[in-house]
């Protein structure tokens, strides 16, 4: 008995490209009479008889290729593989929390795009030796993932996304710190105390925190006039105070303070502000009486000087568009008269004298202590007050 080899055809495969990339096909045959002729069937319509040919796909899919071999005898064999023509789907990305507390679900947002429109499932590895494999899902829909950390520690969670056509991305990687079971406390009690005014343009913030584990704690500061955009002035120290100078007059700051602890967990505190101190003095002048004026009664005259014949009304403006006027004083030879704190700012000067000469001076003081003064020479004849 002579042993006849079996005749047999090998299409290799299977094969894998991206719609528009060329497939190098391979073929091969054995237990035939040589030479063998070729011929290909890509499954798309297209055919090839050479012994590897290169072909392109214009569209995704899985294509079923035939490689059909005739021997010098006319006898034929026949192999079939797939082509497996696919656009991996895009590294996913991962949105979440990069700090959390143990025995906690912590969820995190994964998104990844299919250039082809195939379904999406997602491979996670938490870090923890645990993992989860997703139901597909359609391109670029948000898939909710949760996972419970039960040690603290530092973890790199990674997820890879795979289409249903077996195609892969990279890996995305996303880290969390999972800490103590409680944040630290709530930044509070600020000094300058919320809604301040007159505060120095120098000054020492300060605040009260802590950790209900004890665990030692860190502070970020914010800083700023933008309320809505607040610069970091401090990060990471380990004192509750942090001091800030060069502060604009009369000027209204915001900030804010952020707690970590030695686990990575955080707290926020509000919003605070203050005011910075007015410097600039106020603005006072008396109105009435008038240099060089004749009062008498309900008249008054040019004159060589300021005579007063009876009582009079002091009339004063005072101004100050920063703080504002806390009040105005008036003063007779240096004798604190009146004090007068709404505007408009008058006294009624009704004294016993006999022909005699006075100065008359007002004192205006801001809300945040400046001052500004005006004062005249005052003659007054009132002998029955």
């Amino acid at each position: 008995m002579v042993y006849q080899p079996q005749f047999k055809a090998n299409a290799g495969g299977p094969y894998h490209a991206k719609p528009g990339e060329a497939v190098y096909f391979h073929g091969s045959a054995s237990g035939g009479t040589e030479p063998y002729t070729w011929q290909w069937n890509f499954g798309d319509g297209s055919t090839s008889s050479e012994q590897n040919p290169t072909h392109v796909y214009a569209s995704a899919g899985t294509y079923t290729v035939t490689l059909t071999v005739q021997d010098a005898d006319g006898k034929t064999a026949s192999s079939t593989t797939k082509a497996i023509i696919n656009t991996p789907p895009s590294s996913p990305s991962i949105n979440g929390p990069t700090s959390d507390k143990i025995n906690s679900e912590v969820s995190f947002q994964i998104k990844s795009h299919d250039a082809d429109g195939d379904k999406i499932r997602y491979h996670i590895d938490w870090g923890d030796g645990g993992s989860t494999t997703t139901t597909y899902s359609a391109s670029n829909q948000t898939v909710t993932v949760s996972h419970i950390w039960t040690s603290k520690g530092d973890y790199t969670i990674r997820a890879i996304a795979e289409d249903e056509r077996g195609g892969y991305s990279s890996w995305t990687y996303h880290s969390i710190k999972i800490g103590a079971s409680e944040p630290p406390y709530q930044p509070y009690s600020p000094y300058p105390e919320n809604n301040s005014t007159g505060v120095k343009l120098s000054v020492t913030l300060s605040w009260k925190g802590g950790d209900p584990e004890g665990e030692k704690v860190y502070y970020t500061v914010y800083f700023g006039e933008d309320k809505d955009n607040l610069t970091k002035i401090a990060d990471n120290i380990s004192t509750n105070y942090t001091y800030v100078a060069g502060l604009h007059e009369f000027t209204k700051y915001y900030w804010k303070v952020i707690a970590w602890d030695e686990s990575g967990m955080s707290s926020s505190g509000p919003i605070w502000n203050f005011v910075t101190l007015d410097t600039t003095p106020p603005s006072v002048n008396i109105v009435i009486p008038a240099k060089n004026t004749l009062y008498a009664g309900n008249v008054s005259i040019k004159f060589f000087k300021t005579f007063v014949v009876g009582k009079i009304n002091v009339v004063v403006n005072a101004s100050d568009e920063e703080s504002g006027v806390a009040r105005v004083e008036f003063y007779v030879d240096g004798e604190l008269k009146y004090n007068d704190s709404v505007a408009p700012y008058t006294w009624l000067w009704n004294e016993d004298t006999l022909y005699d000469t006075h100065t008359l001076e007002v004192v205006a003081y801001d809300r945040d202590g400046n001052t500004a003064k005006d004062s005249m020479e005052v003659t007054v004849f009132n002998p029955f007050p």
